[in-house]
């Protein structure tokens, strides 16, 4: 996660109070909801990583899209729409440029804790330098 001093900081290492880069500007955590899942975790473009779950949102140059859209809308209580990220899209990244989607891959390794959290203001935040949405639940 991209620190509001543009530091990386592990989602798991972030507190309440921290400031994180949004799409625009800084802004606080407010919480952090930390949960145990078994759903899948994906990779984008063979990360070293498996960063996101499907629901989770990305901005991209042709507005908000994610793995899984129904998903998204099931999970979300908001019930942002959103469009199927596909291979070939382009998320915006933490230059405001773009990067183009290579490749998607669902990697299930049983329980795994995931977190979420919540801002204060701008509910953006850049993952593994992807410009990701949270919103509020």
């Amino acid at each position: 996660m991209t620190m509001a001093d543009n530091s990386v900081k592990p989602i798991s290492d972030l507190r309440q109070g921290d400031w994180v880069m949004g799409r625009y500007g800084p802004h606080p955590v407010e919480k952090i909801v930390v949960r145990k899942s078994a759903e899948p975790l994906y990779r984008i473009n063979g990360s070293s990583t498996a960063f996101v779950t499907a629901e989770h949102i990305f901005y991209t140059t042709d507005g908000l899209k994610s793995i899984d859209p129904d998903l998204t809308f099931r999970e979300d209580m908001t019930h942002i729409r959103v469009n199927k990220l596909n291979v070939g899209d382009i998320i915006l990244d933490e230059h405001g440029d773009g990067r183009r989607v290579t490749a998607i891959e669902g990697v299930s390794n049983g329980e795994h804790t995931l977190y979420n959290p919540e801002f204060i203001g701008d509910h953006s935040y850049y993952a593994e330098g992807y410009l990701v949405h949270n919103p509020i639940k």
